[in-house]
């Protein structure tokens, strides 16, 4: 990609000692909520035999990650358990019986929690927080600071956490605390930075917050500040909200973790804010892990910096976090914890993924550059009655549609760029049905730019990506104000589907030229398989008819009769219900030319398929080794007989659609032709 994206940097884990208040908290983990197993071969702990007083399951690795994120997370989640805990003693009072003595053990155990991390600094000092004086000191190496352009990002899990690091966060790094500008624009902000309408503290604009308890329309200020080179944000603090599917990487490149995700796949999908398509500058992750000498402690090193090294090098060996658990969602994480409360590890959890138990799926699931240009199969011609010029396609289009009228039915205009190119514009507010389809597209990009109103688009490359160059390096917008028009744009698939229905139902265009010499129906054939989606396209010239109907090659058939854009008005066909008469025999000399060749056909089909029905099988056979665990063997069984369907699925099936899409006839008189584009 050169210059558009940089290659990615390391991770780095940056250890954060914990302090005397921390090193409390670990040893109440350890000794009540975690102690180590009886088998655990750790010295000193294997005569222990001492079990959680969480009363469920999960409750102990749920305080654990929320103190590995924040003191403030697990004082909410202690909260949250102490209600609950509660109401189970309530219940059963009302109910006339007594609640389970265990119920009263953990109560005293969440009480005794909740005052250790009261006794926590609010971490406006040093020394209150490990990891928040290591973000803070991380945070001045990398430059962000009230003089500086440069940004980051930060992720955590809990929302607590990241409301705490937007507060005390920027006072230590010299950003005026939230709540002390004064902005009387528009009556707005009054004094002290609150809000005279609804008397809400502001937030420092320096800093965003983003999370699932925002509206999409929040989330995407949040976004649009974050990317502007001219807004101050320089912080965002955000959730997993922002780990798929958002470009954070347009002004930023500096990523941190300040708590770890156990999951594979969000840990990659975090990352992937930063690394991607336009990302400039080298990518910089990391991250933050809490560390103890509690003997026994579950600290950042027991899981977190262990994924994220996994990950790191599933990225260098294998692309993708798909490849090492064989996992495709973030549900590896349930199955961890799961793995952890049987006594489990990390290293046996990745071990026994469905991805570990063999390479093949972590060649299938691998490094999409893996695949060299020799490896690609063949591209396939699609026939185009504009040989693939969408601008000619559009004008034939627009002059069928409207004639002369296009500038007053759709606000149709045309404009020069001061800098060259030219584009067209037009009002989709006059065309609802266009305007509905342009919902599809991003809503910033349709709120900034007023595509509702007035859209620019253009053929001219140059102009298309000079406009994108612009907006990429502006810094009040995000969007460009021209936009290339292809054959996928909107407005070509609108077109399209406006002049389709210009024909009724069993209809379809005759186009005359006078290079041709016989009636040449032009037929697709279609071969789908169980899943619905066609395996075999043909693309027919069906000539000869009625008697010797021949065959051939539908785009060999436009070349010779000269059709394209410029093809002249040259009359109408000899006669329409002839054409009509030998539709049959059309449909049915296609029909047989399909079944002849569908051996042919079947052969390519066939022969990858068959090839992946061998890895299974060996997969299969391969389960069958001493080394494989029982739940390893069940897991390749499964996903086996899920593949081998899959493949049955993928076999062509059925019979071929066929249909008649033109047809191609000498005009009854060629006496007399002019320069007119001919009309189909």
């Amino acid at each position: 990609m050169g210059s558009e994206w940089a290659d990615r940097g390391p991770s780095v884990s940056l250890h954060c000692a914990a302090t005397a208040a921390e090193e409390r908290i670990f040893a109440e983990l350890t000794e009540h909520w975690l102690p180590p197993r009886a088998t655990s071969t750790e010295f000193g702990t294997a005569d222990q035999d001492r079990r959680s007083v969480g009363t469920a399951p999960l409750v102990a690795y749920n305080l654990l990650k929320s103190f590995l994120s924040s003191h403030k997370a697990l004082a909410d989640t202690l909260d949250t358990r102490a209600t609950s805990l509660t109401a189970r003693v309530t219940k059963a009072a009302k109910e006339g019986r007594r609640h389970d003595p265990a119920v009263d053990r953990e109560q005293e155990a969440v009480a005794r929690l909740r005052a250790l991390t009261d006794s926590m600094g609010d971490g406006t000092a040093p020394g209150d927080s490990a990891k928040l004086d290591a973000l803070v000191e991380q945070l001045k190496d990398i430059g962000v600071g009230p003089r500086s352009t440069t940004r980051a990002v930060v992720f955590s899990e809990r929302v607590r956490t990241l409301k705490w690091l937007a507060e005390v966060v920027p006072p230590r790094l010299g950003f005026p605390a939230a709540g002390t500008t004064t902005d009387n624009g528009n009556g707005k902000n009054g004094k002290n930075g609150k809000n005279e309408k609804n008397g809400k503290d502001t937030e420092s604009p320096h800093v965003r917050v983003m999370h699932g308890g925002l509206s999409d329309e929040e989330q995407q200020k949040v976004l649009a500040a974050f990317g502007l080179a001219e807004n101050p944000v320089r912080l965002l603090f955000t959730g997993d909200v922002a780990s798929e599917g958002v470009n954070l990487h347009r002004q930023c490149h500096h990523l941190i973790h300040y708590d770890i995700p156990w999951s594979l796949i969000r840990i990659e999908q975090r990352n992937g804010r930063i690394d991607r398509y336009g990302q400039r500058h080298q990518p910089q992750f990391r991250a933050l892990i809490l560390t103890s000498t509690t003997p026994g402690a579950k600290d950042d090193r027991t899981v977190a910096e262990k994924l994220l090294r996994r990950e790191e090098e599933a990225h260098k060996l294998d692309g993708t976090a798909e490849a090492v658990t064989g996992y495709y969602r973030a549900e590896e994480e349930r199955r961890l914890i799961r793995e952890l409360v049987e006594g489990g590890t990390v290293e046996e959890f990745l071990g026994a993924a469905p991805a570990a138990e063999d390479d093949m799926l972590a060649g299938l699931f691998g490094q999409v550059d893996t695949i060299t240009e020799q490896e690609l199969p063949p591209r396939a011609e699609v026939p185009s009655l504009f040989d693939g010029d969408t601008e000619a396609f559009t004008e034939a289009a627009l002059a069928e549609l409207y004639d002369e009228c296009a500038e007053d039915l759709i606000g149709l205009a045309r404009g020069d760029d001061p800098k060259g190119g030219q584009y067209l514009s037009l009002s989709p507010a006059k065309a609802p049905d266009l305007l509905h389809r342009l919902k599809a597209l991003p809503p910033s990009y349709l709120k900034e730019q007023g595509v509702g109103e007035r859209m620019l688009v253009t053929f001219d490359r140059a102009l298309a990506e000079r406009k994108l160059t612009d907006a990429r390096e502006a810094s009040d917008t995000l969007w460009p104000n021209v936009s290339f028009l292809t054959d996928i744009h909107p407005v070509a698939e609108w077109l399209t589907d406006k002049v389709l229905v210009q024909f009724g139902r069993q209809e379809a265009p005759v186009i005359t030229s006078p290079q041709v010499t016989e009636p040449t129906f032009l037929v697709q054939g279609i071969y789908s398989n169980a899943l619905g989606r066609p395996t075999v396209v043909k693309w027919m010239a069906v000539s000869g008819l009625p008697g010797t109907p021949e065959v051939g090659d539908m785009s060999d058939a436009l070349r010779a009769a000269g059709v394209g854009p410029r093809l002249a008005v040259t009359g109408v066909p000899h006669d329409l219900d002839r054409l009509a008469a030998l539709v049959p025999a059309a449909v049915s000399a296609a029909r047989d030319h399909l079944e002849r060749t569908k051996d042919e056909w079947a052969d390519l089909i066939s022969e990858p398929l068959a090839q992946y029905r061998q890895q299974l099988a060996q997969w299969r056979q391969d389960s069958l080794l001493p080394e494989r665990t029982s739940r390893g063997r069940r897991r390749i069984e499964d996903t086996a007989d899920e593949q081998a369907h899959l493949l049955d699925q993928l076999q062509t099936s059925g019979r071929p659609l066929l249909r008649v899409l033109a047809v191609l006839d000498r005009p009854a008189s060629t006496d007399t032709t002019d320069d007119t584009p001919a009309e189909s």
